[in-house]
């Protein structure tokens, strides 16, 4: 009998594996599942930018401009703010950073996450051209991706390389980045019940309607 119950057991093992994998699946977030399209298009273009043997850094440049689409307008101000003071440190200005600095090889996307103020943030693996070096990374480098909307669109705002971003930094330092949750309108307070006439009222309490003219 034990032999019996313990097969059974196993038997219905995967079958329940199964059912929650598909549970999984019918619960994914649509959300996360745009903005890691909206990633995915922007880190393929970078790829793609630096495809060929031996892509020379002005060739790489001219095409990375095409990523520009897919980043947040705040941060394309900051990014062109940065650049008339020569001191560009934003790590989405992949068309100045491949001058001389690096620029992505290839990429693995991991986990993503709902975080403050509507954001999402995505975990990934990259591996990078070292320009200067003229050689790749040996191991992929930890990089976090920020996303939030503009125009009803999902942009990248921000990245970090070797750390992540927290709920409170996204909230101190992005205020200006997200826009503003809908209000859901204010439920409708039903109307009292009405009164029944008072039989006391005289006929000069009412209030004559206007008549037309």
């Amino acid at each position: 009998m034990r032999r019996l119950v313990l097969a059974v057991a196993l038997v219905a093992l995967p079958i329940t594996s199964f059912a929650q994998d598909a549970d999984k699946a019918e619960k994914a977030d649509p959300e996360i599942e745009a903005a890691k399209g909206v990633l995915k298009q922007y880190l393929d273009t970078l790829v793609k930018a630096a495809e060929g043997k031996k892509p020379k850094p002005a060739d790489v440049v001219k095409k990375l401009a095409a990523a520009r689409k897919f980043i947040h307008p705040k941060t394309l101000e900051l990014i062109a703010s940065q650049e008339k003071k020569n001191l560009v440190n934003n790590g989405l200005a992949v068309w100045v950073h491949a001058k001389d600095d690096y620029w992505l090889l290839e990429y693995t996307m991991e986990e993503a996450r709902r975080t403050a103020a509507g954001a999402i943030v995505i975990e990934a693996k990259e591996k990078n051209w070292r320009v200067a070096e003229g050689g790749e990374d040996g191991d992929p480098e930890p990089t976090s991706y920020l996303l939030g909307k503009s125009g009803g669109k999902w942009l990248v705002i921000d990245k970090r390389r070797n750390e992540t971003f927290s709920n409170d930094g996204i909230k101190a330092g992005y205020k200006e980045y997200f826009e503003a949750a809908k209000k859901e309108p204010a439920p409708e307070t039903p109307a009292p019940d009405a009164k029944a006439p008072d039989a006391k009222a005289k006929p000069s309490d009412a209030k004559e309607a206007p008549k037309a003219k």
